[in-house]
């Protein structure tokens, strides 16, 4: 968790003015998808075998400024921890249509562009053409940017001609079913509220961070020292197991990347980080 402190430290204070430059038509189309939207499927199981009741699929779509997006699944049977399925990473540009409708053209570093319509329903709502599901945003998950919204990305043009392609990347390693119960196992004991102290340049930063089953992260972190301030925590965080005790932290803020730290467990409330020399305690 310092890295997480550390690294909103550097948000808050290390961010340089952007350049200006002119006005984009569709600044404010941006401003609307920035952010974290989710959209849940939720299926009562009737007259099935053994004991599930109901299955719901999470889709969690982070959208930042800088046109990078994050697709996660989970799935949750009854009402056990969430299983994460898969996390994909890639790009993506919106165009305006009108005042309610636009673009979204959404691509990877191997798949090519792909567009939709989307239409905006409300304030924290969108729709996709062709479906009733409703996107909703996470509620203070948009970014704070410091002097203006960055030029927005161009879409890769269709290959064809010109050159061979290049080779496909290899595919991920299936999720073994072991692993998806480690995960679950570990991302279950991070559930609750955790305290961290550390010292950095003459200062102390307290933090005190709230994980929840829906996989956000809540909280808050005091500063005191030469320029005592407080700031509120609010992203998603993800867990993927290393071993029997130890794991890997994913925190996911607006306005900076995914940022990780190793974690092992020294005790139903303590946890150790050996390459930062810190441990974290469960509140009681």
């Amino acid at each position: 968790m310092r890295a997480l402190l550390l690294s909103l430290l550097l948000l808050a204070f290390g961010a340089a003015a952007a350049p200006a430059r002119a006005a984009d038509p569709n600044d404010d189309v941006r401003r609307f998808v920035n952010g974290v939207w989710k959209l849940e499927f939720r299926e009562d199981v009737k007259g099935g075998k053994g004991d599930i009741q109901s299955v719901a699929t999470i889709l969690t779509i982070t959208m930042r400024y800088d046109g990078t997006r994050t697709i996660t699944q989970d799935q949750q049977i009854n009402n056990d921890p969430l299983v994460r399925v898969t996390e994909t990473n890639g790009y993506y540009r919106v165009d305006e249509i009108d005042g309610a409708n636009f673009k979204l053209t959404a691509w990877s570093d191997t798949d090519p562009p792909q567009t939709s319509n989307r239409r905006r329903t409300g304030a924290d709502t969108m729709m996709v053409e062709g479906s009733d599901a409703v996107y909703q945003r996470v509620p203070a998950s948009q970014e704070v940017i410091f002097g203006g919204i960055p030029a927005q990305r161009e879409a890769p043009a269709a290959s064809g001609g010109g050159g061979a392609a290049p080779a496909p990347a290899p595919a991920p390693a299936p999720v073994t079913p072991e692993q998806n119960a480690a995960d679950a196992k570990l991302r279950q004991f991070m559930l609750g509220r955790w305290t961290a102290s550390v010292q950095a340049n003459g200062s102390t930063i307290d933090s005190v961070l709230d994980y929840h089953a829906s996989g956000e992260v809540t909280g808050y972190q005091t500063i005191t020292g030469a320029n005592p301030a407080r700031y509120d925590v609010n992203g998603a965080f993800t867990v993927k197991a290393t071993g029997a005790d130890s794991f890997t932290l994913t925190f996911y803020l607006p306005g900076a990347q995914p940022l990780s730290t190793e974690l092992q467990v020294v005790d139903d409330n303590t946890l150790y980080n050996q390459t930062e020399k810190y441990q974290a305690k469960r509140a009681q």
